[in-house]
C-alpha cells in the first residue's frame, strides 16, 4: 500500500516538474524569439487563406476608399509582406494583423493608442512574456480561425434535439434514484438500463457532427479567459472590452471541467475514454454546449470585442518584435498634402539600395527592363500602406498625409473569365479612375501602362488618362517604356528613371532614382546577355536602326 502511494506521489511530482520545465522553455524560447528576423516566411504562407477567413468575412462592410482590394494586395505582393510581420503567438493575432493591412482607416486615436500598446510591451519585457505566454494557448490551428464565422452563424449551431438530452438526463436520474429506493426493482433497471443505451446511442451518433463546433466553444472561452489574463498584467484596458468581459464571466465556468476531460480524451487515455462515454450517457457534453450557445447567441458583439482586443494585443507585440527585427525603421509623421520619404527600401530585399522621393506634382518613371522602375513603386506602394497601419516604415523618414492606395501592376489575362489582358488592364485603370472622384485622396500606381495595346493606340489613350487624372485629387505614379508619352507630358507630370552601365555586353544597375527621362534602352542587349544565338541579336541591332 505504501509503496503504491509512494508511486502516485512521484508520478503526480514528475508530471508538475514537466509543465514547469516546459513552462520555462516556452518562456526562455519567446524572449530569445522576440526581435528575431524570420527565417522562413513559409508556414505563414501556408496558412494564409486561413488566416484571412476573418478579413473575408468583414470585406463587404469596408468603405471601397479604406480597402486595399485583391488586384493591389497581389500586386504588392502583401502576403509575403505579412509573414514577414507575422510575429503573432496567437491565431487571433495573425487574424487581427492581416484584417489591420487590409482596411486603411484614418484613425487617429486608435493609431495613437495602438502606438502606446507597442511601446509598452517593447519596454516592459516581463509582462509582454506573461501575455504571450497566455496566447500561446490561442494554438495556431484551423478550429481557431473558424472562430469569428462560427460566431457570426452561432444562432444555426444550436442542437435540434437539445430539450430531448435534458430529458433523458432527468429521467436517468429519476430512474436511478427509484432504483435504489426500491432496492433494485427488476422493472426499473431494464428501464434505467434502457435509458443509458438510448443516451449512449445518441451520443454516438451525433457526437461526430458536433465535436467541431464543441471544440470552437473551448477555443471561445480560452480566448475569454485570455482577455481577463492580458487584463490583470496590463492594469488597464479601455471600458468597452472591460465591459464585454463582464457580460461573458459565465462562459469559462460552463466548461471547465468539461474541456480538462475533453482534452485528457483526445489524448487516448483509457480512464479518459470512459470518464467521456459516462458524460456521453449524461448527455452532459450536448446540455453544456447548449447552455454555451444559448449564452453567446445574445453577446455576439461582446464576445467579438474580446476576440479584437485579443487579436490587437498580440499583434502590438508582434509589431514590437517586427520593428526590432528590421534594425533600420522609421515612425511616419503626417502633415498636409505632403509625400516625402527619405531613405526608402522595399521590406522583402535584403540590403536593398534606398532612395529618396518628394512629391511634388504626378510622375513618370522611365528605365530599362530590370532596372529597378517596378521595385520603387511598389516600395512606396508598400510604405504608404504600413505606415497607416503598423506605423512602422521601412525607410529613414517618411512624411505623408492619409491616402488609399490602388495599383495595377501585375496584369494577366483570364483564360478562365475569357477577358484579354488588355481587357484586364482597363478594367484596372478603370476602377482607379472611379476612385478618383471621391473625396479620399488615393496614391496610384501603375507598372507598364496599357502595354496590351499598339505602340500608336497606347500612346495616345495613355496620354488622355494620364491628362484627366492630373486634375483629380491624387498622388499618381506611372512607370513606363514610352519616352514619347513622357516627353509629351513633361511639365504635367514630374519625370524621373532609373539608369544602366554597359561594360564589356555586360549591364549593371544602381537602381538609384534619378530625376529627368532615362536616354538609354537594354533590351537587345540582354538577348545577348542571356545567350540568344548571335544572329538574332545582330538582325535585331540592325533592325532598331531602320525602325
Amino acid at each position: 500500500m505504501l509503496v503504491a502511494i509512494v508511486a502516485v506521489i512521484l508520478f503526480i511530482l514528475t508530471i508538475v516538474w514537466q509543465n514547469i520545465q516546459t513552462k520555462k522553455f516556452n518562456r526562455r524560447w519567446l524572449r530569445v524569439s522576440f526581435g528575431k528576423k524570420k527565417d522562413s516566411l513559409e508556414d505563414s504562407l501556408e496558412n494564409i487563406q486561413d488566416i484571412a477567413r476573418w478579413y473575408k468575412l468583414q470585406e463587404d462592410f469596408i468603405l471601397p476608399d479604406e480597402k486595399v482590394d485583391d488586384v493591389t494586395w497581389n500586386d504588392l505582393d502583401m502576403d509575403r509582406i505579412f509573414a514577414l510581420m507575422n510575429h503573432n503567438t496567437s491565431s487571433t493575432g495573425e487574424q487581427y494583423m492581416y484584417k489591420l493591412l487590409r482596411q486603411l482607416k484614418q484613425d487617429t486615436e486608435a493609431w495613437k493608442q495602438r502606438e502606446e500598446k507597442i511601446c509598452f510591451f517593447e519596454r516592459e519585457e516581463s509582462i509582454r512574456l506573461n501575455v504571450q505566454m497566455g496566447l500561446q494557448a490561442l494554438r495556431k490551428r484551423e478550429i481557431y480561425y473558424l472562430i469569428p464565422e462560427i460566431v457570426d452563424t452561432i444562432e444555426e449551431k444550436r442542437l435540434p434535439f437539445a430539450k430531448y438530452s435534458r430529458v433523458l438526463l432527468i429521467s436517468l436520474i429519476l430512474l436511478a434514484v427509484a432504483a435504489v429506493v426500491t432496492g433494485g426493482n427488476l422493472y426499473i433497471v431494464v428501464l434505467l438500463g434502457v435509458n443509458a443505451l438510448v443516451n449512449l446511442i445518441l451520443y454516438a451518433v451525433r457526437k461526430n457532427e458536433y465535436e467541431i463546433y464543441l471544440q470552437a466553444v473551448f477555443a471561445i472561452v480560452r480566448i475569454v479567459k485570455t482577455a481577463k489574463l492580458i487584463e490583470h498584467e496590463m492594469g488597464e484596458i479601455d471600458e468597452s472590452t472591460r465591459q464585454a468581459l463582464q457580460e461573458l464571466k459565465l462562459l469559462s465556468r460552463m466548461v471547465d471541467g468539461l474541456e480538462s476531460a475533453k482534452q485528457a480524451y483526445l489524448t487516448g487515455d483509457i480512464v479518459a475514454l470512459l470518464q467521456d462515454y459516462l458524460f456521453g450517457m449524461l448527455m452532459w457534453e450536448f446540455i453544456v454546449y447548449d447552455k454555451v450557445i444559448t449564452e453567446l447567441c445574445g453577446k455576439k458583439d461582446a464576445f467579438m470585442r474580446v476576440f479584437s482586443f485579443v487579436g490587437e494585443t498580440d499583434t502590438c507585440i508582434a509589431i514590437a518584435s517586427f520593428r526590432r527585427s528590421l534594425g533600420e525603421y522609421c515612425i511616419p509623421e503626417w502633415g498636409g498634402n505632403v509625400l516625402s520619404i527619405k531613405g526608402l527600401r522595399h521590406p522583402l530585399i535584403d540590403n536593398a539600395v534606398k532612395n529618396d522621393y518628394v512629391f511634388t506634382k504626378n510622375a513618370i518613371i522611365t528605365g530599362s527592363n530590370a532596372s529597378g522602375k517596378s521595385t520603387f513603386m511598389k516600395s512606396v506602394a508598400v510604405n504608404i500602406i504600413l505606415a497607416q497601419t503598423i506605423h512602422t516604415c521601412t525607410a529613414e523618414e517618411i512624411c505623408l498625409s492619409d491616402m488609399g492606395v490602388m495599383t495595377s501592376m501585375a496584369v494577366r489575362d483570364d483564360v478562365a473569365e475569357g477577358e484579354s489582358y488588355y481587357i484586364k488592364e482597363i478594367r484596372y485603370l478603370k476602377r482607379m479612375i472611379d476612385r478618383s472622384s471621391g473625396e479620399r485622396r488615393f496614391f496610384f500606381c501603375v507598372d507598364e501602362i496599357l502595354r496590351g495595346t499598339n505602340t500608336k493606340e497606347r500612346i495616345a489613350a495613355s496620354l488622355s488618362i494620364l491628362k484627366y487624372m492630373s486634375e483629380k485629387n491624387c498622388v499618381m505614379m506611372v512607370a513606363t517604356h514610352d519616352t514619347e508619352l513622357a516627353k509629351l507630358l513633361d511639365g504635367e507630370y514630374e519625370n524621373y528613371h532609373f539608369g544602366e552601365r554597359f561594360q564589356d555586353r555586360d549591364v549593371q544597375f544602381d537602381f538609384k532614382l534619378r530625376s529627368g527621362i532615362t536616354e538609354t534602352s537594354n533590351a537587345i542587349l540582354l538577348l545577348d546577355v542571356v545567350g540568344f544565338p548571335k544572329e538574332i541579336v545582330e538582325q535585331a541591332e540592325q533592325q532598331s536602326v531602320i525602325c
